[in-house]
């Protein structure tokens, strides 16, 4: 007896020990274990549910009815007909439903039941395990709602994302990534195509591209993508790797980026404008003012290094006449946090001051507060320079609108004046004429008369003559009608003829060309920076001979006209009385072409027309 005893206390001990390690295991699994007498109507739950639905025990009658009133409303209907099939069928079930708590707290329950039978076969009781799965519920409503949001991004992200396989095979691609390729994954699989044999068919340079996928660390590279309708297109990619050797790349149409890249280029390469005229300085200040950073050109075009900057040094830089307004301006942005723009004179390295302007923008944190400021200084000097040029420029504009205007007014007048004066006179003279010869006709004429006629006659025909050469004259110095009839070629030569008849200037034309062809408005505006050219050096040139050539030289016909006398001056050749000169330039312009005007003291002036040649039918 004693023996057995100890046998027993040993097993209930054991029992006890598996009963306590059962209960810590539910508690930490948060699963408890339940049965359902259905002669009885009774529940019987372990301690892990009392602890998931809760509630003390003493406030848990046992009753079936006491648990259902825990169920939540929306899903009771649900738990009871899962609960009458298990009696009607006595099959296992599992089903999850919520519960709400005594403190209004929803918990989500995966219960899993069985059913035991009678010697008859009727279930008399049901028995089973329920899980308090809300944290698990909720991670997995987490992870769902993370794996549509990477699918919406997968999906829909302006980038091409590919995977492949450790066998270098596509395993999934997105549709950016279909879109701008052309190909579908379906396609490739169904085809079994190697994609990497259409997008780079170049043997070598596909060698390239999968050396590249093999490395997959992290690195960039930019390569040429043929498109499925054969187009190539410059991509940017970036390879990744997982752990299981599944390769990630992640790529860019950049074409358009590239074709800017290259206008950029292109552009610097024509302009030069911001390697060769506008150097940028950059500074970045603290709050209070000082310098904390300078880069390399700063230092180059200030001659002067952060410490002796922090020293101030800065302040000496400033013109004596900016420096006040710069240095106030400066302390305002730095109080109120405002930008800071200024134009003013600074002193470069080799001593020279130049006009730079200085912009500095402030950096905030998240409170509002600056905490930095980062600045720029652009030499301004080559605008500075462009815009008073503009200015004398307009002048000069004005005031050969002026002297075009008052041209226009003196042409006009000496043109009244001439038809006036020479042939308002010669007409009346004809008029008194033609009436002398009706008095002597009214009347059988005699012998006298009939000389008097002849005589009028003759002087009204020798009057006639001079009229027709003034009516000439006056044509001609509107436009030669020898521009028109002969062309440009004689209408020089005659106006040659012509001024060296009118100031005894030895004038002289020499043609290496057979034929100028230009269109109507460039030989006029030729013509005329010809006869322009030979006023001003009747005028101011003091020369005794002066010569006219005509060539064919690199795609342009060339206009020379090379006097031997004293010379303009650089100063007279750009200065705003010059409106002769002035004009000359424009009439170039205007046709296309382009005009030099050089002068050498003593040597005489060379004007140098350029007229670019037509294209010609083939």
């Amino acid at each position: 007896m004693a023996t057995e005893l100890r046998k027993r206390r040993r097993v209930e001990e054991e029992l006890r020990k598996r009963a306590a390690d059962l209960a810590e295991a539910q508690r930490v699994a948060k699963i408890g274990n339940w049965s359902f007498d259905l002669r009885t109507n009774e529940v019987a739950w372990s301690e892990e549910l009392y602890r998931s639905f809760e509630i003390e025990r003493r406030d848990f009658d046992g009753r079936y009815e006491a648990f259902v009133n825990r169920i939540h409303p929306d899903d009771r209907p649900r738990v009871l007909r899962t609960n009458a099939q298990a009696r009607t069928e006595g099959s296992p079930f599992e089903i999850e439903y919520r519960i709400i708590t005594p403190k209004g707290q929803v918990k989500i329950i995966r219960e899993v039941g069985y059913t035991a039978k009678n010697q008859a076969g009727n279930v008399i009781r049901l028995f089973g395990t329920a899980q308090d799965i809300t944290e698990r519920k909720q991670a997995e409503d987490e992870l769902r709602r993370e794996k549509e949001a990477l699918q919406q991004i997968f999906d829909h992200i302006p980038v091409m994302i590919n995977f492949v396989g450790a066998d270098g095979r596509i395993e999934l691609v997105n549709r950016e990534w279909e879109r701008t390729l052309g190909w579908s994954l379906q396609e490739i699989r169904e085809r079994n195509l190697d994609i990497f044999a259409e997008c780079y068919p170049d043997p070598q340079y596909r060698e390239q591209v999968v050396k590249f996928v093999g490395d997959a660390k992290g690195g960039r590279a930019d390569f040429k993508t043929r498109l499925r309708n054969g187009r190539v297109i410059d991509t940017t990619w970036v390879r990744v790797q997982l752990s299981d050797g599944t390769r990630i790349g992640i790529g860019q149409d950049i074409t358009e980026r590239k074709q800017a890249e290259e206008k950029v280029r292109q552009a610097e390469r024509e302009l030069r404008l911001v390697v060769d005229t506008i150097p940028v300085q950059v500074a970045s200040t603290l709050r209070d003012g000082s310098l904390d950073l300078v880069n390399e050109r700063w230092r180059e075009y200030f001659g002067l290094s952060l410490q002796e900057a922090l020293d101030g040094g800065l302040k000496d830089v400033i013109h004596p006449e900016d420096r006040a307004e710069y240095l106030d301006r400066w302390r305002t942005a730095l109080s109120t946090g405002a930008p800071f723009e200024l134009e003013a004179r600074l002193r470069r390295a080799d001593g020279e001051y130049r006009w730079v302007l200085s912009r500095s923008v402030p950096l905030r944190d998240g409170l509002g507060n600056v905490i930095r400021r980062y600045g720029t200084g652009i030499d301004i000097e080559d605008r500075k320079r462009a815009e008073e040029q503009l200015k004398t420029t307009s002048e000069q504009l004005r005031s050969l609108s002026a002297r075009l205007q008052s041209a226009r007014e003196a042409e006009g007048s000496r043109i009244a004046r001439e038809l006036h004066d020479e042939l308002g006179s010669a007409l009346t003279c004809l008029k008194w004429d033609l009436e002398g010869m009706e008095k002597l006709c009214s009347e059988p004429p005699s012998e006298t008369d009939l000389s008097e006629l002849r005589e009028k006659a003759k002087a009204m025909t020798g009057l006639i003559d001079s009229t027709i050469e003034t009516v000439l004259r006056i044509s001609s110095e509107l436009r030669p009608s020898i521009l028109d009839d002969l062309g440009l070629l004689a209408a020089i030569g005659w106006q040659a003829r012509q001024f060296e008849r009118r100031s005894g200037i030895i004038c002289q034309v020499d043609t290496l060309v057979e034929s100028v062809d230009l269109s109507r408005e460039q030989a006029t505006a030729v013509f005329r920076i010809v006869q322009e050219a030979t006023t001003n050096i009747l005028r101011h040139a003091s020369a005794t001979r002066v010569n006219i050539t005509v060539a064919e030289e690199a795609g342009a016909f060339v206009f020379e006209i090379r006097d031997d006398g004293r010379g303009i001056t650089e100063e007279e050749s750009t200065a705003s009385r010059s409106l002769g000169l002035m004009g000359m330039r424009e009439r170039a312009h205007l046709v296309g072409s382009r005009i030099d005007i050089k002068g050498a003291a003593g040597k005489g002036t060379l004007v140098t027309v350029r007229v670019p040649i037509r294209e010609r039918a083939p």
